[in-house]
């Protein structure tokens, strides 16, 4: 089924931005999203070794329990800035609290919000997209994306938004 638009209303959530960035770290930086835990897991393993050639009380054995406690600090915190980044964005950048309009079309994107933008997108402008069972990305370049979660469209509407970024966009991955 074809539509000729789909018109929706997007209050945006920190759940939505967390969820969008999840995605975005896990589909295009799959190795560095993993590279802190792995340094911090290597550490960990160097710490034991040396715990186990040396003896209490030696430089070394001092050294692995400070690798030991750094890596645990580290993970944690590590942990804590991927579970808060939606969080963290939503506060630092103050227009997601507005009421976005988008009309989707076959052509593109239009996009509205009351005193800040205004805009046509056509389609060839999304060089990128990642397809998931609730969420489209789009992105314009390799660091910029919009995203658009499952809730503001009908199930046609979100089917028609996948079809069309389907048939517009040339690197499409799923997730």
């Amino acid at each position: 089924m074809i539509m000729g638009s789909i018109k929706v209303s997007i209050i945006f959530f920190p759940e939505d931005l967390q969820k969008a960035y999840m995605i975005h770290y896990k589909k295009n930086y799959p190795f560095r999203s993993l590279l802190i835990p792995v340094i911090c897991a290597f550490l960990i393993l160097i710490a034991i070794f040396l715990l186990l050639v040396s003896k209490p009380g030696e430089y070394s054995h001092t050294l692995a329990l400070f690798f030991i406690a750094y890596a645990l600090v580290f993970i944690v915190y590590f942990i804590w800035k991927m579970k808060t980044l939606g969080k963290r964005m939503f506060n630092k950048i103050h227009e997601f609290k507005n009421t976005f309009e988008y009309e989707f079309s076959e052509e593109g994107v239009m996009a509205k919000c009351e005193g800040l933008v205004s805009s046509d997108i056509r389609w060839g402008y999304y060089h990128d997209a990642i397809i998931d069972k609730d969420m489209v990305l789009l992105y314009p370049n390799k660091l910029k994306f919009n995203f658009f979660h499952k809730r503001y469209f009908t199930e046609d509407g979100f089917e028609q938004l996948k079809v069309w970024v389907k048939s517009n966009v040339s690197k499409i991955k799923y997730n």
